[in-house]
């Protein structure tokens, strides 16, 4: 019984067979191919694309948890044209999923 507890409390996985440090570390890596400054502050905002001087950068809630700071960075490099550059498969799998979940929200708002 003593093993299953132990079991349960090992890093989460993600889809890419990674830790979830590990899977942050690989999208802050592609952030930075991309050029794109990953910043992560404190404040009172969800997290997401922005442009200052021009430049793009990526604002991530510095005390959010692990699989929200993945959720971020994810749904961002999703939004940009990576059609150009190597992407692991599992990882652009990763970033696809999370910008189809988006997508649906998009479409849903109601247009003015």
């Amino acid at each position: 019984m003593g093993r299953g507890k132990a079991q349960t409390q090992q890093p989460a996985k993600s889809a890419l067979n990674m830790s979830q440090e590990e899977t942050l570390l690989a999208l802050e890596t592609l952030a930075k191919t991309l050029a794109v400054e990953v910043r992560y502050e404190k404040g009172d905002f969800n997290g997401g694309l922005c442009r200052i001087d021009d430049r793009p950068i990526l604002l991530v809630q510095k005390t959010d948890p692990l699989h929200r700071k993945i959720h971020v960075l994810a749904r961002e490099l999703g939004a940009m044209n990576l059609d150009h550059i190597f992407v692991m498969p599992a990882l652009r799998a990763l970033i696809e999923e999370e910008a189809a979940s988006v997508q649906p929200q998009a479409e849903a708002a109601p247009g003015k």
